[in-house]
């Protein structure tokens, strides 16, 4: 039997979906690789958080089968590392894990509607201009308020930096409860999501007509084997909001920092394909 690390590195390196068949309207930008972001959303979803301790407890117990939602073929390459699956009993775990992603999917939809509807009702009026968004910070990533203190900190590093975006007006991130401060005359602004609510009635019709063809398609492949599809509805929902906005709604830059290294979000290759800046960078 292969130690654990070995076993998770196989699993990694096996095809997870064969000969599938991948529709734009769920995947859309990334349509182009839709193995590798699958993959990365399993692993930071599913398998990163409990497959370890679910071989450990295999492997110290030789005679218990693994019960584990893991789709067929990481099945099979468990049973070639010498792990007993319990196929059955894991097939049904794997396709209630793949029912409970489509209900999430929907409920996304649903609340990514309810946003809209209220953005609409009741704008903000929000004017960010050019701005970039820092997403994932904490509040001790943030500048220190008081200005006569010397802060180490990304946002102060961003703006040193000489890649930075030109003519920068607004700098954003998802911190809540803080107060807005300014560091070099720009302003650093709190918002409760990284990609803002659709505001009119035509992006509503747009993301209305795409949520009901991706829901029956997402429920269609429920029966029918595509179980990718539903399995990333949630995911969709968000690059679906994306494609809707205009350039002018999203920021010319979205900072990631490495605590999340395993999954670039789907969203992100539509982000990208209308000319933001998609930036990873390592920072403690």
């Amino acid at each position: 039997m292969g130690g654990v690390t070995q076993t998770v590195h196989a699993i990694n390196q096996s095809q997870c979906i064969h000969n599938g068949i991948f529709k734009k309207s769920v995947f859309g930008a990334a349509i182009k690789d839709p193995e590798i972001v699958f993959r990365q959303f399993l692993f930071s979803n599913q398998i990163a958080h409990k497959i370890n301790e679910s071989l450990i407890k295999a492997s110290a117990d030789t005679c218990d089968k693994l019960k584990y939602p893991i789709l067929k073929l990481w099945r099979k390459a468990l049973k070639e590392q010498g792990f007993k699956v319990a196929e059955l009993h894991s097939a049904f775990l794997f396709q209630k894990l793949v029912c409970m992603r489509f209900l999430f999917g929907v409920f996304s939809i649903l609340i990514n509607l309810f946003k809209g509807v209220k953005e609409i009702i009741l704008p903000r009026n929000k004017f960010l201009g050019e701005f970039v968004f820092f997403c994932g910070l904490t509040e001790n990533n943030l500048p220190h308020p008081d200005k006569k203190c010397k802060s180490y900190d990304i946002i102060s590093w961003y703006l040193k930096w000489q890649g930075k975006v030109e003519k920068l007006e607004t700098i954003v991130h998802t911190v809540s409860k803080t107060n807005p401060i300014e560091i070099d005359g720009i302003p650093v602004i709190s918002l409760p999501e990284i990609i803002p609510p659709f505001s009119t009635f035509e992006e509503l019709f747009r993301y209305t007509y795409w949520a009901i063809s991706a829901i029956i398609l997402s429920f269609v492949d429920l029966f029918r084997g595509r179980w990718w599809h539903p399995i990333m509805l949630s995911e969709a929902s968000q690059s679906a909001l994306i494609r809707i906005h205009k350039i002018d709604n999203l920021a010319k830059d979205y900072l990631f920092h490495n605590s999340s290294w395993i999954y670039r979000p789907l969203w992100t290759y539509d982000a990208e394909k209308k000319g933001s800046r998609i930036s990873f960078y390592f920072y403690s």
